[in-house]
């Protein structure tokens, strides 16, 4: 469970600048019935019994929520979710994550989707975080590798992250490298290829993926789920935008994987 302090030591100034791009981001996406909507969706992430509330929404004189006192009502580790949520760049804190979101909702969105769930569970149930990510990975290289680019080639689409990572950069021409001079490469391709290996070992042996009895590690530290969804962010968008420069793919082409193909 993510400790309430773990959020308390983001700085106060980088809260109170983010809170006027959530609201504009807000107001932006729910045009119509603007007011009742952007309420919808706040209550969506409100919390409440008889005796607690995990914030305060705020009305105006008019009985319309106040927005912005609402979202200065929030606890940092919500608004911070809120933001990733509506795409908004969060510095400092998940960095790639929007931009690798983005990426994967225009090619594949059962990876999308994955990778959203990934996100919202980072805090609360940061095994359930890696096995997320770990498959929203492999939803986008899966993407990749079937888009029709490398003649000849058949994948077999029950491999599981390390076999496609070692596929693509096969197909991508970096790991193996045999020329002596790019041997800095071929060092980085197979440290990208170890990080792809320890993170489906991370599903496997340290999630409740497969099922694990009492005595068994699971890993419950938000720490590690924040790592490894920023190190799946920085790997795939690596792969994503290597394919776009080499060949020339465009984001609007997508290729879906069945849901049923990746391995959960």
């Amino acid at each position: 469970m993510e400790r309430e302090s773990d959020y308390n030591y983001i700085s106060p100034k980088y809260i109170v600048m983010l809170i006027p791009e959530i609201e504009k981001e807000l107001w932006k996406l729910f045009d119509a019935a603007k007011y009742k909507n952007v309420l919808r969706y706040i209550r969506r992430w409100h919390e409440y019994d008889q005796n607690w509330e995990n914030f305060s929404i705020v009305f105006n004189s008019n009985n319309d929520i106040d927005l912005a006192e609402t979202l200065h009502n929030m606890p940092n580790d919500i608004l911070i979710k809120v933001a990733i949520d509506l795409g908004i760049d969060t510095p400092g804190f998940l960095p790639s994550i929007s931009e690798f979101r983005n990426i994967l909702k225009e090619k594949n969105e059962n990876a999308f989707q994955s990778f959203d769930r990934a996100l919202k569970n980072v805090s609360e149930n940061p095994d359930e975080a890696i096995s997320l990510a770990n498959s929203a990975l492999e939803g986008i290289v899966k993407s990749i590798l079937s888009s029709g680019y490398f003649k000849n080639f058949i994948y077999n689409p029950k491999d599981t992250l390390y076999d496609l990572v070692q596929a693509i950069l096969k197909q991508f021409k970096l790991y193996p490298v045999k020329e002596p001079e790019l041997e800095e490469i071929n060092n980085i391709a197979s440290s990208l290829l170890k990080a792809s290996k320890n993170i489906e070992d991370l599903r496997s042996t340290k999630t409740k993926t497969h099922g694990k009895s009492e005595e068994e590690y699971i890993i419950s530290d938000s720490l590690w789920a924040n790592f490894i969804v920023n190190s799946v962010a920085t790997i795939g968008l690596f792969l994503v935008q290597y394919f776009n420069q080499k060949y020339n793919y465009s984001a609007k082409e997508n290729t879906e994987i069945d849901i049923e193909e990746i391995p959960f």
